[in-house]
């Protein structure tokens, strides 16, 4: 630093008749000596020339401190003073934050840039898994912190992270080792200073741990040290300050003379460190630690051209750079601050330049902001608005390059963030020399390489990183390294047997050469006459209508696909989200969904998943069943039913595709499942009376409806009755399982049954019961029953339009009924709408749709306890409101088991108020975990997804499930401290009133009166106040308290000092006027020692005055220095006011500790200087430490520490000025007598 100042003021060109000074202080790396070292830079006073003038000011401004921790303490100290701090090794990225450093400027790079070309310097050369390690500093954690997240964003994982204590033990050493060691991460990042590295890399070296690729920050990258003392460490590579070779510092070491005049004390200190002796010399060092004393003399004539050690090496000169790019930036910002000076009268200025001879620090903080210069060497030195230059770093390699010497620093890279993205980061890869002297890049992985025709199957709770290679399935490919997924070929190739290509696949066809293929010819041949057939019967009857009573698949509505398409029976849309509201009705939140394999169980299962998803409820599984599903098929399903944690099935399948796997549930005794079942067997007679342990089933049904008349019309069939019923006949020998010998068709177009036994037609139907004439359940009846009657409705409209074709409201002509066409009556379909005789409303909507309505059913055993019966506890009807479209008898259902409780069916248990829900990685949105809430934030509902933040003025409780008020807190009369501190308050007001009563007893005495028994007695009754002064800061902050305690604080000591103020003018004019010719004794009688204390007085109230009646203090509650609690504080109003009365007291003091200094030596009869010296010594060091620790103490405690400042310099001013004199008044009488004053007086 000596070297660029003296550079600076040899350039004519940078600060032109300008001297540039500086003090160098060494802070040892402690923060104690850092702080001490900042508050001696800001108060040193003006230096004067030998005429007496001042000349150019001393401006406050730091370059330092090398460490991170130490500045950050520095300049948080030197913010309180708007002292800028300019560091040239201060590289922690927390530096950057303009809110807490405002006026912190640095020529190292921060950290953030290391951290991220780090990162990107270990994914370049692919390393995936690498152990990570820090300092215990600000440096070490937050680069740390900063390089793990962007190694994890390049998807490169850290094995392990490690903090290195400050002073680490044997067995700390022995553990991080031991974790380095069993690591299978073979590349070691390293974030530390040098004195922290380095016990690591001793320990590392003494249990000959080797294979380790270590990758240094800057800190230690171009240490000498460790480079020197462990050559096993050659091929460490890091990122290294940017280096320079300054022109003529090599000549300036080489000239340096320890002892020389004038005398530099770091001259002597760096003399002393090269050559290891020591100066027999009293002259002061520039450390502020203890020097060291070496064993040897130096003589001041050593040779240091003739060494080499680190302190004269020229060859690395990083940080000594960064030293240069400092002191030329600060140079630069006081040369274009005078040049402001010099061009003030410049119209294009926006506002006065500063008075460069009363310059003020904060002044060359906007001059430092505007920097930007290119130096000798090319570099463009400037800061950006985070007070941070351009990230510049050099790539370092410890390469050995000669057998047994010294391992050298070689540069094999650079990085720069001031280029293109793709450019910042060169490597020059051949340069590189890796660990052990290879020239292979290591590797350093936790998993290797997936070849092509693999893939990456992460391992379950291990990073990323870890994974195996898994080959991949038939029909699909991976082509490249590391793919997570296998790629399908597409649907002409297939993979060939290494999985790492698409091959075509082999083309097999059935030929007409072969014998089945030529069959196959003719059978077809066959088909295309009967398809022809077919087709010219359909061509002709295209636009026949189709009215169905029991196909529901949602895809039926689809009018591109079938426009001449009605139905009676609900579309599953509505069945899919009836069933969806059911399950969220009851809280199940993890179900299992099943579908039979056809259209009606595939699109209902789809639209079932999408509606529940929507609801918020999670499908478990859903299973697919067979049309005619193999034994093993079903044991697959049933085992799916069995493991998953869900305890609701939804079933969406005929009653013969849902049968089977019922029975296969039953076979392998499968318990504890509810079924919810669709309404294609939600009324299956032959399942519910076969399998009577599903009872509780509980599902959707068809509406039902008695229909009068069909029972007697059943019971009246004849099968060979005239007209003959082909139906009839059909539906007999079903009945009555008999056959009739008859030719007469049957209606069924397959093949007829032939049963063993002969039907005699006159058989009984009223004397059997079977699921053929039960009229108990006619739900698909009743829709055959709408499905007819609107067909009816359809003609009856059409034959109304026919006989009433002439009305003139007719816009087209009514069809001919004599000659319909069948698309004649499909608009009388879409207008049919009537009321049936059980009062249901039929219609069809615009997609060939009635209304969706359905009865909620539950199985429920009968009285013997094997039949079940379908018992209605519900209704679903889609033409109401929504709210009211669900209607349940919860009171009426009957559980699986026979249990009345609802089945509970979760993947997680609801979070009770407290907690949050956490949803688990890669698995639904069901399945979470409970989270207590944090503090400050609540949860006062089950399931809650987010805690919801307390407001400003409340804080959690600790069930965490409401917000109460927070704790408020203040400095109280009640608490042992402030006790404490209203006793003491009260002790100092008891001891000036004792000694205003001693003075009172003995006011004629010698001894008070020359000591000015009125001021004396003023200056008692002010410390009273002063003492009383410190009760008002106790108690609640209100309004008028917080008034009243700085108004009272400022006026008690402001008449305090003018009182001791006036004595001390006394006692020094009173010496003054025993001077023959001296009449200066006639300006300081009483009337006017009581108008000086008034006027001083005077002024410090109306400071108060105008304080109180433009911005008074006021109460103010601080909800930001704790969480949890509530500060009740006094706001200062206006903090220029209160610097202006704080300011007027210390102006008071220091006055009156200068004319009590002057007047120290004044005989002991006229002297109470001495006195007063002491207790404003004791006043200004009371107050002076107060600054620190008021800015420093959180809470109440700043109130406290207020009060221990007016305490401690009350009774400092109360014992030194008083105890003195009363220690005489009492214990020696004898002295306090006129002869003996005036004995004191002439033996002088």
């Amino acid at each position: 630093m000596i070297y660029f100042i003296e550079e600076i003021n040899r350039n004519p060109n940078l600060l032109p008749n300008i001297t540039l000074g500086y003090r160098i202080y060494d802070t040892c790396g402690l923060v104690a000596l850092s702080m001490r070292t900042a508050l001696s830079v800001v108060s040193q006073p003006l230096k004067r020339n030998s005429t007496g003038a001042c000349s150019s000011p001393t401006i406050p401004l730091i370059i330092g401190d090398s460490g991170s921790t130490l500045s950050m303490a520095i300049s948080r100290l030197l913010n309180l003073f708007s002292v800028p701090l300019v560091s040239y090794f201060a590289s922690c990225a927390c530096l950057s934050d303009k809110q807490k450093f405002p006026y912190f400027f640095r020529t190292i790079p921060s950290d953030a840039y290391q951290a991220s070309a780090l990162a990107r310097l270990v994914k370049h050369f692919g390393w995936t898994w690498v152990g990570a390690m820090g300092g215990d500093d600000a440096y070490g954690r937050t680069a740390l912190d900063m390089f793990t997240a962007e190694v994890s964003r390049l998807g490169v994982c850290v094995a392990f992270r490690v903090i290195i204590p400050k002073l680490p033990s044997q067995l700390q050493l022995q553990d991080i080792v031991k974790t380095i060691r069993d690591s299978t991460a073979h590349v070691l990042v390293a974030f530390a200073i040098e004195e922290d590295i380095q016990p690591v890399v001793e320990e590392t070296v003494r249990q000959k741990v080797t294979g380790k690729q270590w990758v240094a920050s800057e800190a230690w990258i171009t240490s000498t040290l460790i480079s020197t003392n462990y050559p096993s460490f050659s091929g460490t590579i890091g990122f290294a300050i940017r280096r320079a070779e300054i022109p003529g510092l090599r000549t300036f070491l080489h000239s340096l003379q320890p002892l020389a005049d004038p005398y530099n004390p770091s001259a002597k200190e760096f003399w002393e460190t090269q050559f290891q002796c020591s100066f027999n010399t009293s002259m002061p060092v520039d450390s502020m630690a203890d020097p060291v004393h070496y064993n040897r003399t130096c003589t001041g004539q050593e040779k240091i051209a003739d060494t080499e050690t680190i302190y004269n090496d020229v060859s690395q000169l990083r940080v000594t750079y960064n030293m240069h790019k400092a002191v030329y930036a600060v140079a630069h910002a006081l040369h274009n601050l005078l040049m402001c000076k010099k061009e003030e009268s410049s119209t294009d200025k926006q506002q006065q330049c500063p008075d460069i001879y009363n310059l003020q620090a904060w002044q060359v903080i906007q001059y430092l902001k505007e920097v930007n210069y290119t130096n000798v060497f090319g570099d463009t030195v400037y800061f950006d608005e985070y007070g941070d230059p351009v990230a510049s770093y050099d790539i370092v390699n410890w390469q050995n390059r000669t057998e047994g010497g010294p391992l050298q620093f070689v540069t094999v890279g650079r990085f720069d963030s001031s280029l293109p993205t793709e450019q910042q980061l060169v490597l020059y890869q051949d340069s590189i020399v890796w660990h052990g002297g290879s020239r292979e890049v290591p590797v350093s992985v936790c998993s290797p390489s997936c070849l092509p025709g693999y893939r990456k199957a992460t391992r379950k709770g291990e990073p990323v990183c870890c994974y195996d290679c898994v080959p991949c399935a038939e029909g699909t490919i991976s082509n490249s390294l590391d793919q997570s997924e296998c790629k399908f070929c597409p649907e002409d190739l297939w993979s060939n047997p290494q999985r790492d290509s698409c091959i075509d696949k082999q083309i097999e066809f059935l030929s007409y050469t072969e014998g089945f293929g030529m069959a196959l010819a003719a059978t077809a041949i066959l088909g295309v006459v009967a398809t022809v057939t077919v087709a010219a019967i359909f061509l002709r009857h295209r636009d026949t209508p189709l009215v169905s009573y029991f196909s529901s698949c949602a895809c039926l509505s689809d009018r591109q696909q079938f426009p001449y398409f009605f139905r009676t029976i609900p579309s599953d849309t509505y069945q899919a989200s009836a069933l969806a509201r059911l399950v969220k009705h009851f809280g199940w939140t993890w179900v299992g969904a099943l579908g039979g394999d056809d259209a009606y169980g595939r699109t209902a299962l789809d639209m079932f998943t999408a509606e529940v998803s929507r609801l918020g409820v999670c499908v478990a599984f859903r299973v697919i069943i067979p049309k005619v599903p193999s034994q093993l098929q079903l044991q697959d399903i049933v085992k799916t039913i069995r493991d998953s944690t869900a305890h609701v099935l939804v079933t969406f399948a005929t009653e013969e595709d849902i049968q089977p796997v019922v029975e296969e549930t039953v076979r392998q005794k499968v318990t504890g499942k509810q079924w919810v079942a669709s309404e294609a067997w939600i009324t299956s007679t032959l399942i519910s009376t076969i399998y009577p342990s599903l009872s509780g089933t509980i599902g959707f049904a068809i509406r039902r409806a008695e229909i009068p008349g069909l029972r007697t019309f059943l019971h009246s069939l004849q099968p060979l009755a005239d007209p003959y019923n082909p139906s009839a006949r059909e539906f007999w020998e079903t009945q009555f399982q008999c056959s009739f010998n008859t030719s007469m068709p049957v209606g069924s177009m397959a093949d007829p049954v032939h049963y063993n036994r002969t039907c005699t037609g006159q058989e009984k139907i009223a004397d059997t019961e079977t699921i053929y004439n039960d009229v108990s359940q006619l739900r698909v009846t009743y829709n055959l029953h709408k499905a007819v009657y609107a067909v009816a409705h359809a003609l009856h409209n059409l034959l109304m339009c026919k006989k009433e074709e002439s009305s003139t409201d007719k816009q087209q002509q009514c069809p001919d009924i004599y000659n319909l066409q069948p698309w004649q009556v499909i608009q009388y379909l879409k207008e049919v709408n009537y009321t049936n005789m059980f009062g249901d409303a039929v219609y069809f909507d615009e997609h060939g749709d009635p209304v969706g309505s359905y009865d909620v059913v539950n199985w429920q055993k009968g009285p013997d306890g094997r039949t079940s019966h379908f018992v209605t506890v519900g209704r679903f009807d889609s033409s109401l409101p929504t709210e009211q479209q669900l209607v349940l008898y919860q009171d009426n259902i009957v559980w699986h088991g026979g249990s009345k409780e609802v089945p509970v069916s979760v993947c997680s248990p609801s979070c009770r108020p407290g907690y949050r829900k956490a949803t688990r990685k890669g698995q639904p949105v069901c399945c979470y975990d409970c989270v207590p809430c944090a503090e400050g934030t609540i949860s006062n509902s089950i399931d809650q997804s987010e805690c919801t933040l307390c407001p400003e003025d409340l804080w959690s409780n600790p069930q965490r499930d409401s917000c109460i008020d927070k704790q408020i807190e203040f400095l109280s009369y009640t608490e042992g401290f402030g006790m404490a501190l209203a006793a003491t308050a009260i002790l100092g007001v008891v001891a000036t009133v004792m000694v205003a009563a001693i003075f009172l007893r003995h006011r004629d005495t010698p001894l008070v009166r020359a000591n000015n028994s009125e001021l004396s007695f003023l200056l008692l009754l002010s410390l009273t106040f002063c003492f009383l002064c410190a009760l008002t800061f106790l108690g609640q902050p209100t309004r008028w308290a917080c008034q009243l305690r700085r108004t009272a604080f400022g006026l008690t000591f402001a008449l305090c000092l003018s009182c001791l103020l006036s004595k001390t003018l006394v006692v020094l004019m009173a010496f003054r006027a025993t001077l023959p010719g001296n009449n200066s004794a006639r300006w300081f009688r009483p009337p006017q020692q009581r108008l000086g204390v008034f006027l001083c007085s005077a002024l410090q109230c109306a400071i108060c005055v105008a304080w109180l009646t433009t911005a008074p203090p006021h109460p103010v509650k601080n909800t930001w220095l704790y969480r949890d609690r509530i500060i009740l504080e006094c706001h200062l109003g206006s903090v220029a006011l209160f610097c202006c009365v704080l300011g007027y007291i210390g102006c008071l003091a220091a006055f009156c500790f200068i004319l009590a200094f002057l007047a120290r030596k004044l005989p002991d009869n006229f002297n109470e200087a001495k006195f007063i010296t002491f207790s404003m010594l004791i006043f200004c060091a009371v107050w002076i430490a107060y600054i620190p620790a008021y800015v420093s103490s959180p809470g109440k405690f700043t109130v406290a520490v207020e009060i221990f400042a007016i305490l401690a310099s009350s009774f400092g001013v109360l014992l030194c000025i008083f105890a003195p004199k009363c220690y005489i008044i009492i214990f020696m009488p004898e002295k306090n007598t006129k002869k003996y004053l005036m004995f004191q007086k002439t033996s002088r």
